[in-house]
């Protein structure tokens, strides 16, 4: 003699199963890689970055000898392009961000020119990160005219986080502009490939815990070669290669203790985040040009 279930709990026993329904899916972890400092140099190491099968934003500082040239390989080469505004730093003379650098000593117009002229020299741009900065970024006058200027032309800014604080991000918010900030300077210094592959894996690991994470290198050998070893490993563990506008909407925005989905608090960016970088290119294109 066969038994039936009633109809009613044979409904039960699907919708506690959850037969038929469908499962949330969780996005990827996402990263967005940013080489600074393209300007000075444009022989094989920094085409190879602008020939890299990743989503890249390459950011371009103004007036030296082939930044036109590169910006105009950079939008051909369909990556993201920013301007890599100088700005002085605390251990300015001994660190000099150029003869075009915003410093806190200059009145309301000459910041306003200068911020001005930096944003006509490229065209299609997607946002500016401050060159070194470590002590423009602290001074709030001088951040606003920059924020000001940035936000007329409906760009976004990133902190590159020379510099301890949120001061950027704060005034940013009051004043309608997109601010996103840097979680790591992954190739800092003179670090070695394993050093970069280190910090590329921090990096990474920033991401799988907050969704996303936005790091910034530099034009040199070391870290071109560290990218072409790490990038197909980081999307085969499931991490997604953005540009950083992509990121724009995520409310937690890059650095600083951030909550991850799970509510955990993500550290802010390492020691090696809070410096300015050095200014010089990478001794293997300095001064280099194949055209």
């Amino acid at each position: 003699m066969r038994c039936l279930a009633p109809p009613a709990l044979i409904l039960l026993v699907t919708t506690a199963v959850g037969v038929g329904s469908p499962q949330a899916e969780v996005p990827a972890p996402r990263v967005a890689l940013i080489i600074d400092d393209f300007g000075y140099a444009y022989g094989p190491t920094a085409r190879a970055f602008l020939e890299l099968d990743c989503e890249l934003t390459i950011s371009v500082l103004p007036g030296e000898a082939f930044s036109e040239r590169i910006a105009e390989r950079v939008r051909a080469a369909g990556k993201d392009l920013f301007l890599h505004l100088p700005m002085e730093p605390l251990e300015y003379p001994e660190e000099d961000p150029g003869p075009r650098a915003i410093f806190v000593g200059q009145t309301d117009d000459e910041v306003r020119a200068l911020v001005r002229s930096a944003l006509d020299a490229f065209e299609g741009l997607d946002g500016v990160n401050n060159h070194m900065g470590s002590r423009a970024m602290q001074d709030e006058r001088i951040l606003r005219i920059v924020l000001d200027e940035v936000g007329k032309r409906d760009l976004l800014f990133l902190d590159s986080k020379t510099v301890a604080g949120r001061l950027a991000r704060r005034l940013a918010g009051g004043m309608g502009v997109t601010c996103l900030e840097n979680d790591l300077f992954w190739d800092s210094g003179y670090d070695g490939r394993e050093e970069i592959l280190e910090n590329l894996d921090r990096l990474a690991e920033i991401a799988r815990a907050r969704g996303h994470a936005i790091g910034i290198g530099h034009p040199r050998e070391a870290t071109l070669d560290a990218l072409v070893e790490k990038i197909p490993e980081m999307r085969r563990s499931g991490i997604r290669l953005v540009r950083v506008r992509d990121l724009l909407g995520d409310p937690s925005g890059g650095a600083g203790s951030e909550p991850s989905a799970d509510g955990a608090r993500v550290p802010a960016a390492p020691d090696p985040a809070m410096i300015d970088p050095p200014r010089a290119p990478d001794a293997a294109d300095e001064g280099a040009s194949d055209e």
